[in-house]
């Protein structure tokens, strides 16, 4: 089996959107200019071949157990949480339950026990995401359809904050349906920056959008992706530069693509196309600007593997690290299923999840150690997981337990930190 990668170069001028204005510029008043790319990365466009570093077979074989000691505490009910660690160890999270009259909530354990604040309510529809200013301040994006009733028309992402204690919502307005699988991501300067997906069930040729609040007024721009489905996730992570880099599931070609921002132009690469993979990605950059990537490589219905990207400076290199084999998809079922953290040390860490269970990885010199981590009870887990590391290299995660899946999705998200 071989790998390859290639790069596909598109152009384009953000699109300036004002957030309190009802009327935007279309697509067809964008200018498209071709450019050759410029970055390291670039540099070589050559195919490259490489083969897998070893057969999943050898991986289980070699693959040593973890002994952490995880503690486990119930935030309180909701789905599809998202959190992020402060400075001072505190954690923030994010979560949602989905209805005509659904809420989104922001938790935090400042205090030592977890405080739960309502955000809004609305018709919502999750995952949603959070992220952390430098001060420690929260930002929190998710979609809202606006309506108590499904629109394809109306819909956008929403991007709340905390303003003198008070949150703020902001409406980031778009033509289309879209705002769906939101990340999201805060630069030095305290501008949030996100990815959202404009899904092409209901009508849209756009897909995955950048989001920015960095040029003072709300600016959003489509990626280059083509139509894309919702439902396989984004994730957006920032260079040391501050440029946006974004991977998605591009499910008209069953591949796995980054795409980055270079100037005003998205550049696209694919970087994996072997099988039907690159969804539920999860995006780090280590100190050198390298993009490391996990994801599932979908064998049937239920069953995948979750694998490792990364560029080695010259090459895309691969590695699967395990199987899932209990992965339920639909409307219900998985969302962010793999995430990846690298530590000030440049360690990587992973999380990943399915239906029954729970695993943190780490890679190290003789291959990856890891460990399932073990939920009291025998409840259904909710297919999400987000994984953090703290300043003394200890992993922390996030997810919910499904209570039931009618009439709507209904959990218990639950926080979990190893030591």
């Amino acid at each position: 089996m071989r790998r390859k990668s290639k790069l596909l170069i598109s152009a384009g001028i953000l699109t300036i959107v004002a957030a309190a204005c009802n009327s935007q510029p279309s697509t067809e008043e964008t200018e498209v200019v071709q450019i050759e790319p410029q970055s390291t990365q670039e540099a070589s466009t050559e195919v490259a071949q490489i083969e897998p570093q070893s057969t999943q077979e050898e991986e289980s074989a070699e693959r040593a157990q973890l002994s952490l000691t995880w503690e486990i505490v119930e935030i309180g009910e909701g789905i599809k949480p998202a959190f992020a660690l402060d400075a001072n160890g505190v954690v923030h999270s994010a979560f949602m339950t989905e209805a005509d009259h659904g809420h989104v909530y922001y938790a935090h354990n400042a205090s030592g026990a977890f405080e739960i604040i309502q955000v809004s309510e609305g018709y919502f529809y999750g995952p949603l995401d959070i992220a952390l200013d430098a001060n420690g301040s929260p930002f929190i994006a998710y979609h809202d359809h606006q309506e108590t009733d499904f629109i394809p028309r109306l819909g956008d992402e929403v991007v709340a904050f905390l303003q003198d204690g008070v949150w703020e919502l902001v409406t980031v307005s778009d033509d289309g349906h879209d705002g769906w699988d939101n990340s999201i991501v805060i630069d030095r300067n305290g501008n949030w920056h996100t990815a959202a997906v404009d899904p092409s069930q209901f009508g849209s040729q756009d897909g995955v959008e950048y989001a920015t609040n960095a040029g003072g007024e709300i600016a959003v721009t489509a990626v280059s992706s083509g139509p894309v489905e919702y439902e396989f996730g984004t994730s957006i992570q920032l260079k040391s530069d501050g440029s946006p880099g974004i991977t998605y599931y591009n499910n008209r070609l069953d591949q796995l693509e980054y795409a980055w921002l270079d100037g005003s132009t998205w550049v696209v690469e694919v970087v994996d196309e072997d099988g039907d993979v690159g969804r539920y990605s999860s995006l780090a950059f280590d100190a050198q600007d390298n993009p490391h990537i996990t994801y599932y490589v979908r064998d049937t219905n239920s069953s995948g593997v979750v694998r490792y990207a990364w560029w080695d400076g010259s090459a895309w290199q691969m590695e699967d690290i395990d199987s899932l084999d209990d992965v339920r998809t639909g409307q219900t079922g998985a969302r962010k299923i793999t995430s990846l953290a690298i530590d000030g040390e440049g360690g990587i860490h992973v999380a990943y999840t399915d239906q029954s269970r729970l695993v943190y990885a780490r890679r190290g010199d003789s291959g990856w150690a890891t460990q399932e981590v073990e939920i009291p009870g025998d409840q259904t887990l909710g297919q999400l997981v987000e994984l953090e590391m703290d300043a003394e290299g200890n992993p922390h995660l996030i997810s919910f337990l499904v209570t039931s899946v009618s009439p709507e999705l209904s959990g218990i998200v639950i926080y979990a930190s190893g030591s």
